[in-house]
């Protein structure tokens, strides 16, 4: 039976939020316990302002590995930036104000950061890009089990998103999210390679984050070498505006995941900008 929250501690704001429901692309229990199994013996770090992780959950070790890193400091907002898979919507970017259903409860977005973001870029709050996207939606348990009193504010760019929409928003974040903050950038790498391609096109893509090479990162195609050059720009753009250092702590391949191998693959990386 559900908890009644008495009306005079109720916050009506946050029962008035839509619901976001948990789905397969979000949230998978044998993928959840066994990447939580496998950052046990990770270790918390209080530097790490920035992390880029994968959000398909076959390679939900790295997700839970780099957010558990990051866990060193206290959190109290999670910003994320990833694709609109999907191009849902008619603007090139796009936030919402909601609560995100998990296994451990609820995770709401921040709504006064949300706010100040509709307002500055003029747009509303759009619940139908955010109910199926997997790039915020597979972050959210994990968020929910090492922050569980986080907030977030989720921000996604369609395909026809560029330089333009990238430095508007790492403007914004840089002048915008507290000390007491974090950016994931939600992004998978090379699509439907072979897994010897998969490997020449991540060498290519690491020699651009190491280098920071924005102008070419947002030439990047977005099959087969990362599926939002933008949002790879944006998350390169904000460490360099805090100067921020960048450590590649993990790169794979699903090939590498998978017992039956798959002759297409998605290649991932899991990387942190420290102090």
């Amino acid at each position: 039976m559900q908890k009644r929250i008495p009306p005079e501690t109720r916050n009506e704001e946050q029962v008035e939020l839509p619901i976001i429901a948990l789905n397969d692309m979000f949230y998978s229990d044998s993928s959840f316990t066994e990447a939580v199994n496998f950052a046990r013996d990770t270790l918390p770090r209080s530097d790490i302002k920035s992390i880029i992780v994968p959000h398909h959950l076959l390679a939900s070790n790295i997700i839970t590995d780099l957010i558990k890193k990051s866990s060193g400091r206290r959190i109290d907002t999670i910003a994320i930036i990833g694709p609109n898979h999907e191009n849902i919507g008619t603007n090139k970017i796009a936030t919402v104000k909601a609560r995100w259903q998990t296994p451990l409860g609820y995770v709401e977005s921040d709504s006064e950061l949300v706010d100040k973001f509709l307002s500055d870029f003029d747009l509303v709050s759009d619940l139908e890009v955010f109910e199926y996207e997997h790039s915020v939606g597979a972050m959210i348990s994990f968020i929910k089990y090492y922050f569980p009193d986080t907030k977030v504010l989720p921000i996604v760019f369609d395909s026809y998103a560029g330089e333009k929409e990238a430095e508007k928003v790492n403007k914004w974040l840089s002048e915008n999210l507290r000390e007491d903050s974090l950016l994931i950038t939600s992004i998978d790498f090379s699509h439907y390679l072979t897994e010897e391609e998969a490997d020449k096109k991540d060498v290519e893509t690491r020699g651009l984050i190491e280098s920071r090479d924005i102008e070419k990162v947002l030439r990047l195609s977005n099959t087969e070498n990362v599926d939002s050059p933008v949002s790879l720009a944006t998350a390169l753009m904000y460490a360099d505006s805090n100067n921020l250092k960048t450590e590649i702590v993990h790169n794979t391949n699903s090939f590498n995941l998978l017992i039956l191998k798959p002759t297409e693959t998605t290649s991932y990386f899991g990387i942190i900008f420290v102090d």
